[in-house]
């Protein structure tokens, strides 16, 4: 598309685990601590067909694909000490470029 897709995203906290792969994107929120996106994923969790989740799949939220941009949230990983979950992500950004503006991240562990 000749514009990015624009999500957005009010108030409140979003217990989901997004998986974005797309050309050019935009995610904004209402601010950082307003709009939270929320997940518990941790590298020791029991994964489908194989003995651990690992860490490149506890993300809490994913960034592919093209031209990512997130703005005016929150984003984190609330599985707790790596030490007894293993390594946990709140972002895995793996788009060709990223760029976050008024954003926190909190994780235990390899919050990014």
């Amino acid at each position: 598309p000749a514009q990015p897709l624009h999500f957005v995203l009010g108030a409140g906290t979003y217990y989901e685990r997004p998986f974005l792969e797309l050309a050019d994107y935009i995610i904004t929120g209402a601010g950082m601590g307003q709009t939270v996106i929320s997940a518990g994923a941790a590298g020791r969790d029991p994964w489908p067909g194989e003995e651990r989740t690992g860490t490149f799949r506890s993300q809490t939220l994913f960034l592919g694909g093209g031209s990512a941009r997130l703005e005016h949230l929150t984003v984190e990983n609330t599985a707790g000490d790596g030490a007894d979950r293993g390594q946990a992500l709140a972002v895995y950004a793996d788009a060709s470029r990223v760029c976050m503006v008024d954003v926190s991240l909190h994780g235990n562990q390899d919050t990014l």
